[in-house]
């Protein structure tokens, strides 16, 4: 990984901007130079101020300090989050070995050992062990009930193992998760498509015990689909509507929007877990 140094002087130059103007308000120009060229090292406080005058994001500076890779942690919490089902058995067995192999050298990473926990959780949900699956998330959840305000990473690691819990944990819990997503929905754009999910999965949790609520639900996961143009929850959000309100001609619509994007086996299961 390059240097802190090396990388603030490859953007300040590639973006023709002078020392001068880049240590302006933060640091003396002197100082800047000495940081570009590793004679010291800056502060977390020095560091901010400095790429914030590049116009870079400290997440994107490291991305660039990277050669423009993420970590192997950073991958894994992406490909993580980016499983459009807990079913793709296939995907989660992957993340499943690649954490397996991370904690072979970090062996202490809480995050890590917690993807870990939640995707065998998941493997065993597939084969509809539930108990299991509660078991090997129970020290997941006793560490993030006691948060009281989540990061964005404990936001979608609550929304990846609510589905685990009974309905009364599914319904003290959800409009607690929809406020923070909204809290810093417009800091991360992503959050719309995880606020979907939680909403279809909520849903369909408590569909037994509030079947208002739970179309509401819906019909809200709906619009946000459509305007972020995620077919994939589109077709589950109005396939689980249409077969809740008995409105076969939306169930059969997202049966289409399911084989049109190649999804044929989450629809297949997903019409399984509401036949059941």
């Amino acid at each position: 990984m390059n240097t802190y140094g090396y990388i603030l002087k490859k953007i300040r130059t590639n973006k023709s901007l002078s020392q001068k103007y880049v240590s302006s308000g933060c640091i003396d120009r002197t100082s800047l130079s000495k940081i570009e060229t590793n004679t010291i090292v800056p502060s977390i406080h020095t560091l901010i101020g400095l790429i914030s005058k590049l116009d870079v994001s400290l997440d994107e500076f490291e991305y660039i300090r990277n050669n423009y890779q993420l970590s192997n942690k950073q991958k894994l919490l992406s490909e993580f989050l980016s499983l459009v089902s807990n079913f793709d058995i296939k995907s989660i067995n992957q993340i499943i070995n690649k954490c397996n192999i991370n904690l072979i050298n970090t062996p202490d990473d809480v995050l890590i050992k917690e993807i870990r926990s939640i995707c065998i959780a998941s493997t065993y949900l597939a084969k509809n062990e539930y108990e299991m699956a509660q078991k090997n998330i129970t020290a997941v959840w006793r560490r993030l009930e006691r948060v009281e305000q989540y990061t964005l990473t404990e936001i979608k690691l609550v929304c990846n193992i609510l589905f685990f819990f009974p309905h009364d944990v599914v319904l003290k819990f959800t409009p607690r998760l929809l406020l923070m997503i909204d809290r810093y929905i417009e800091f991360d754009k992503s959050l719309y498509a995880l606020k979907v999910s939680l909403l279809i999965n909520s849903a369909l949790l408590v569909r037994k015990y509030t079947p208002n609520n739970s179309s509401s639900h819906l019909k809200e996961a709906i619009s946000i689909s459509k305007q972020i143009n995620r077919y994939d929850l589109l077709a589950i959000a109005k396939f689980s509507l249409g077969y809740l309100s008995a409105d076969t001609a939306m169930s059969k619509q997202a049966k289409k929007i399911f084989f049109a994007i190649d999804q044929e086996e989450i629809y297949y299961h997903l019409k399984k877990e509401l036949e059941n």
